[in-house]
Parts: structure tokens; C-alpha cells; sequence
């Protein structure tokens, strides 16, 4: 099972998966949304191990965005939404991202740092996509534990950017390590 089917296995349909400050979102809603999103990195060419950025506000977008991309075996690398331009350029080019999500909000504000052959996966045109008649779901890759399942950026003490590599065993739940730690006697 892979990460994004443990974590989306958690509640019915009816239960409340997501409250933003505009809306609260169904464990139902998510499930579609992130099916909407893995459809369309399918569609633009993403295969496992490629890397997704992700520009977007906390938001029903960014959950589906970052689960869709795990379902299909890439790499999610969320980008913070204060970038300038020229940072989310140089980021964007460091971690070699192969496609962006975002939310049509800052599409505007950075466009001049976003490369021309760069596929644009947004938010308004994915999620307003009606489901296909045939079926909905893609299927899952099979993936080791210890593959990368995210980026995560920081700067650290030097402004440079810096990567955090985040497997899928590192998500909490699914891989669970049962195991004693050997205390010593007092």
C-alpha cells in the first residue's frame, strides 16, 4: 500500500479531512482532488522519481498536490509562497523540479521566474475538472519505504539552499519500526 492510500484510507467519505478559513473539506473531497492532480502529472509526462514543485497556500490544492505526487512515485518539493522571482528560479532549478503546481494567485507574481519549458499544473484548471467517465482512480506506484517522497527547503545559517530529504518512511503511520530500545539498569 502506498503512502498516499494509507493516509487517505484514514476516514469515510463524510469525514471532515480538511478546514481551511474558507471551507471545509471531506475525506471524499480530498480523494477526488488528489485523483484530479495525479491525472494531470500523469498528463504533462511526471514519472517516478521526478521532483513537483508545489506553490500554493495551505489549502485542499496543496494536500492533494503533495499525497498526488507521492501516488505516483515522484518527489513533492513545496516552495514557499514569499519567494521573490529570482528565488523560486534558483530553488526550482536546484532541486531540477520536472513540473509545478500552483495556485493561479501567484502565477502572476512569478512569472518572470518560472522557466518557459516548465509543465504548470493550477490549481482553478485541475480542480474544476470534471471526472472522467470510465473510472477514477490511477493507481498507486509501488514504492520502497526509503525512497524520497519530499524535498523540503531551508536555508540554514548561510542563505544557500539546502535540502531535507523526506522518505516514505519517514511520513508517520505507515512504517512503523516495533522495536525494544535496550535501557540500561538503574
Amino acid at each position: 500500500m502506498s503512502t498516499t492510500d494509507y493516509l487517505l484510507q484514514a476516514g469515510r467519505d463524510e469525514d471532515i479531512a480538511i478546514i481551511t478559513a474558507r471551507a471545509t473539506y471531506t475525506y471524499g473531497d480530498l480523494r477526488v482532488a488528489t485523483q484530479q492532480v495525479a491525472r494531470k502529472l500523469l498528463a504533462v509526462g511526471i514519472a517516478p522519481g521526478d521532483r513537483v514543485g508545489l506553490l500554493s497556500a495551505n489549502s485542499l490544492f496543496w494536500v492533494a498536490t503533495y499525497l498526488a505526487t507521492m501516488k505516483i512515485g515522484a518527489i513533492s518539493v513545496p516552495f514557499s509562497t514569499t519567494l521573490t522571482p529570482e528565488e523560486l528560479e534558483e530553488s526550482e532549478r536546484f532541486v531540477e523540479c520536472r513540473a509545478l503546481c500552483l495556485q493561479k494567485r501567484y502565477q502572476r507574481r512569478l512569472a518572470r521566474g518560472l522557466r518557459v519549458d516548465l509543465p504548470l499544473v493550477v490549481e482553478s484548471e485541475v480542480l474544476a475538472q470534471e471526472t472522467p467517465a470510465g473510472g477514477l482512480d490511477v493507481e498507486s506506484v509501488a514504492v520502497d519505504p526509503d525512497q524520497d517522497a519530499a524535498f523540503m527547503l531551508t536555508s540554514g545559517t548561510t542563505s544557500r539552499p539546502k535540502v531535507v530529504r523526506v522518505s516514505h518512511r519517514n511520513i508517520p503511520g505507515q512504517y512503523r519500526v516495533d522495536h525494544q530500545l535496550p535501557w540500561p539498569d538503574p
